[in-house]
């Protein structure tokens, strides 16, 4: 079983909750808690406790990339109540990013400012298991292509500043009995991709849905409709555009998908 409560999301329809440019998930499985993400601020755990949620019961937190708005929030983290889960990052979420006209876009703290962190810190450079049947997978540029990468995003490595391939994203896929879950944070690296590394680990498995940002804000129509069609050639169940994936994106793949395409906002919950 796993069941997904949205704890922060771009909007919000239901009272005492808080909406942010940002994504922030709480997961559970039958053996683990985890936090994926934690948005740019405090509003994940103020909505959690309204949702009855006690972060401090996390086993797991995962940061899907090194943006603000994904990982700002784990500031917050009440590590001096319950101490830090198994945090799971591959090393460049670390690293200074920039978005569009060289705006900071990277995380405003370091493993080292946050008391008790680095001892719970793991890094991932490829694939891992972090719970059973849940895997995360990054570097999702150099095990499929780069075409689809997120274009104007800047990153600081080895003193110089490059082109960002987003090697650090990672996706979270989960074996559940109706098929494999994917839940992404922003998919930097393209849609396409991260599924097509999925479909390279999971060669015979269904995927039954996708979850989260997919980063299309900027797409064209002719874009959009290109990507729903190749979309439709993995027979996905349920399709779940959030955060960054945009309103006109979001209505462009209602279009195709119908019901199967699903809104999900800051306080909902999805079962599988």
């Amino acid at each position: 079983m796993l069941k997904i409560t949205v704890l922060v999301e771009n909007s919000v329809r239901k009272r005492q909750l808080i909406a942010e440019h940002g994504l922030s998930f709480w997961l559970e499985l039958d053996d683990a808690n985890i936090l994926f993400d934690a948005g740019q601020s405090d509003a994940y755990l103020r909505n959690a406790s309204q949702l009855g949620i006690d972060i401090g019961k996390a086993d797991r937190a995962v940061l899907s990339h090194g943006h603000y708005d994904h990982g700002d929030g784990f500031r917050f983290f009440p590590a001096e109540r319950s101490g830090w889960p198994r945090f799971f990052a591959h090393p460049d979420a670390f690293a200074e990013r920039f978005g569009h006209d060289m705006r900071q876009a990277g995380l405003s703290w370091q493993p080292d400012d946050l008391p008790g962190f680095t001892s719970r810190l793991m890094y991932n450079t490829g694939t891992m298991e972090i719970a059973r049947d849940t895997c995360l997978c990054c570097r999702l540029p150099e095990l499929t292509s780069t075409a689809g990468v997120s274009p104007g995003f800047m990153i600081r490595k080895n003193g110089a500043l490059q082109t960002d391939l987003f090697l650090d994203e990672q996706i979270l896929t989960s074996r559940q009995k109706d098929g494999l879950v994917v839940i992404c944070g922003c998919c930097h690296p393209g849609l396409l991709n991260a599924l097509a590394c999925v479909r390279q680990f999971y060669p015979q498995e269904k995927i039954q849905a996708v979850i989260g940002g997919f980063h299309l804000g900027q797409a064209s129509d002719e874009q959009l409709d290109e990507l729903s069609r190749a979309l439709q050639a993995f027979e996905i169940d349920r399709l779940v555009p959030m955060h960054c994936t945009g309103v006109p994106a979001w209505c462009r793949l209602k279009a195709f998908f119908g019901d199967r395409c699903l809104l999900l906002q800051t306080g909902d919950s999805i079962t599988f």
